[in-house]
């Protein structure tokens, strides 16, 4: 047992997340990508994990960062499988710590402070997705995340990333499925299902994982995924491939950019793996922050081939009301985050500030 207890979650009834019809929506993905069968509702902006040096208080403020280049001695974020078996056993354990330790939210006393990523992630409107905030605000939540494994569970690495584009042939076969040195693989037998035709994860450090949440509601379940159950499609790529991948990162402008990304890799990937991963709590997964720091990675790509003109590029529309003009979005934009700390938006664009200090 994981965590010296059997696991306390409630079963989902089979089939109740299985299909749209459900109480709980396709909340994560944009309809404008996906299956009319799927909406996009429920995405978020509204809280966020700020992570202190006190176990049980992640909410801190901080001085606005400085661009200025203090930072002179970035950090290399590596991808999964080139790290060593040791390295990844560090990670893990850090994520398994997060689950341990009592939330710092109030939303449910029976949650962690891993629970707390997947709520605030799932909370408000949809202004993180399918707008300009959509790449500063993730780098900012994996950040935190980030921290958290630090600051509260001692961790010594940094941010690991998964290069899907490595694997788009046969995903279910990449390192990061391993059951002795990844996250697990593959949902229990479909038959089980839990939510949107995902099973519990049958192998590895997260089989039988409990977690609070489904979209903004709290239904206490185990950590399901579904390869490629969801269309019933085999759970591949080609969207994410790199000859894909290196067209996405040809685009022009910011936000032709951000909006290719968004339509290709951060759809593909959670619909493909199902369960978890389909509603706007898909943070439930701890796998959730490698694949976001490789959107992340994307960007800092697509920000290198020009750098100065790039790097604090921040154009689109702030809103999806097409029938009203939307604001103008500006680098001096608070991040809209109820719990926030005055952090704007510039003050996220470069991975080298001395709030990031990190490069790929």
């Amino acid at each position: 047992m994981l965590f010296g207890r059997p696991p306390r979650y409630s079963p989902v009834a089979p089939g109740e997340y299985g299909d749209t019809k459900s109480e709980y929506p396709i909340t994560h993905r944009s309809n404008h990508y996906i299956s009319k069968c799927l909406f996009y509702g429920g995405l978020t902006t509204a809280l966020f994990v700020i992570v202190g040096l006190v176990t049980t208080e992640i909410i801190v403020s901080h001085p606005t960062p400085s661009l200025e280049p203090s930072c002179t001695n970035p950090v290399v974020r590596r991808e999964w499988r080139t790290v060593s078996d040791v390295e990844k056993a560090e990670y893990i354990a850090a994520a398994l710590c997060l689950h341990r330790i009592p939330s710092a939210l109030d939303f449910d006393p029976n949650a962690k402070l891993s629970d707390d990523f997947p709520w605030i992630h799932a909370q408000n409107p949809p202004n993180h997705h399918r707008t300009p905030n959509f790449l500063p605000w993730h780098r900012y939540f994996i950040h935190r995340y980030e921290k958290a494994l630090k600051e509260i569970c001692g961790y010594q690495g940094h941010l690991l990333y998964w290069d899907w584009s490595l694997d788009y042939e046969d995903l279910s076969s990449a390192p990061v499925f391993d059951a002795e040195h990844g996250f697990g693989g593959d949902g229990g037998p479909e038959e089980d299902r839990s939510l949107f035709n995902g099973s519990c994860i049958r192998n590895g450090p997260f089989s039988m994982y409990e977690v609070r949440v489904i979209g903004d509601k709290i239904k206490p379940h185990c950590l399901s995924r579904g390869f490629g159950r969801l269309f019933r499609s085999p759970f591949t790529g080609p969207t994410i491939s790199p000859t894909a991948v290196r067209g996405v990162l040809q685009a022009n402008d910011y936000f032709d950019f951000l909006t290719q990304l968004e339509g290709s890799a951060d759809n593909d990937i959670p619909l493909g793996m199902g369960g978890d991963w389909v509603p706007a709590s898909a943070p439930n997964d701890p796998l959730f922050f490698l694949h976001h720091t490789q959107v992340d990675r994307l960007w800092w790509m697509w920000q290198q081939v020009d750098h100065g003109r790039r790097v604090m590029q921040y154009t689109g529309p702030l809103d999806h009301d097409l029938m009203s003009p939307a604001p103008i979005p500006s680098l001096d934009d608070v991040l809209p985050l109820p719990l926030g700390d005055g952090t704007k938006i510039r003050d996220l664009m470069s991975t080298e500030s001395d709030l990031f200090c990190y490069r790929y």
